[in-house]
């Protein structure tokens, strides 16, 4: 209705000079259009917030949706360097490597050693650091856990690697060397 008389007025303008009744009244009706369209901006964007908060985290079309539309914004197509256009993968790398590399430069190298046998630091021989774990040191070390604590985050305490060892050991030094051997 609001949005009718403002029209009407509009029209009534382009032809003749309105009354100050009805500039007044055109104004007012304009401001209230105004504000009607603004609340229902603010509706608009807290329905979309709400869909946001209920749908964007689950696997819905939605989620993919935006995450699809976030993809393609950072996506970065091409970059201009001195006029010229560089579009392809390894060409940007470059581009890329070639800035950073002298923006941060590259590491310079201290030429300072430590001689520490003139300190009277004598080496240590480091060899068998690398040996792989024994069963008997995985063992002794299981061995010496406390049986009502878990050592790690799956809630496993010492007591069910100690009644289980037996079980269990071959694949727990799998799971060792995996980790040492990386």
């Amino acid at each position: 209705m609001a949005t009718e008389l403002v029209l009407h007025l509009d029209t009534a303008q382009d032809q003749r000079q309105l009354l100050p009744e009805e500039s007044e009244l055109r104004k007012r009706m304009k401001m209230h259009c105004l504000g009607l369209s603004s609340l229902d901006r603010t509706i608009a964007k807290q329905k979309a917030r709400v869909r946001q908060l209920q749908e964007g985290d689950a696997n819905t079309a939605y989620f993919h949706l935006i995450a699809r539309g976030r993809k393609w914004r950072n996506f970065i197509t091409s970059l201009n360097v001195h006029g010229h256009l560089v579009a392809d993968h390894d060409g940007m790398e470059a581009v890329l490597h070639a800035h950073f590399e002298g923006v941060f430069g590259t590491a310079a190298s201290t030429g300072n050693t430590l001689n520490f046998q003139a300190l009277g630091i004598e080496p240590i021989d480091l060899a068998d650091q690398e040996v792989p774990f024994s069963m008997e040191e995985v063992w002794a070390a299981i061995q010496a856990m406390p049986a009502d604590k878990a050592p790690g985050p799956d809630g496993f305490t010492g007591a069910f690697y100690k009644s289980t060892w037996h079980l269990i050991r071959l694949e727990v030094m799998e799971a060792i060397q995996a980790f040492t051997q990386g």
